[in-house]
């Protein structure tokens, strides 16, 4: 009974430790920090809370015509925590341990990639390039 109990705690544990950074996890591991429980109503509050305000970037994003406009209006973003909010106000699935710049390449893709990719299909010639003869 008690391994079942412990198992389903370390289980419910696992998405919080996932949720961090290099810098509080080596702090948790260190002793400096510590893991803080908090009921579910209140943590999404103060998630709410939190959230930086995105403001125009996405609608920047969209406007871009290739990877490296995208990359550049990226770059302005100073913080990863920033650049996190940008992405899930986006629908991009990210997680808070993700780089930097694995979020800048999902953030990239998802905006200009697709555009890309989408216009690529647009422009083939379904009929196919080459003119058949018919000389017999």
């Amino acid at each position: 009974m008690l391994k079942s109990t412990l198992s389903k705690a370390l289980r419910a544990i696992l998405p919080a430790v996932e949720a961090l950074d290099q810098r509080e996890l080596d702090a948790l591991i260190s002793g400096k920090g510590k893991l803080v429980f908090v009921e579910k109503e209140k943590s999404q509050k103060i998630t709410e809370i939190e959230t930086p305000d995105v403001g125009p970037i996405p609608e920047r994003l969209d406007k871009c015509k290739n990877r490296e406009e995208a990359r550049s209006v990226l770059r302005e973003i100073t913080s990863k925590e920033a650049l996190f909010s940008i992405a899930r106000s986006m629908k991009i699935h990210v997680v808070k341990n993700d780089r930097r710049q694995d979020m800048e390449n999902k953030i990239v893709e998802f905006t200009v990639g697709a555009k890309l990719r989408s216009e690529a299909i647009r422009t083939l010639n379904m009929t196919g390039s080459r003119v058949r003869s018919h000389d017999g």
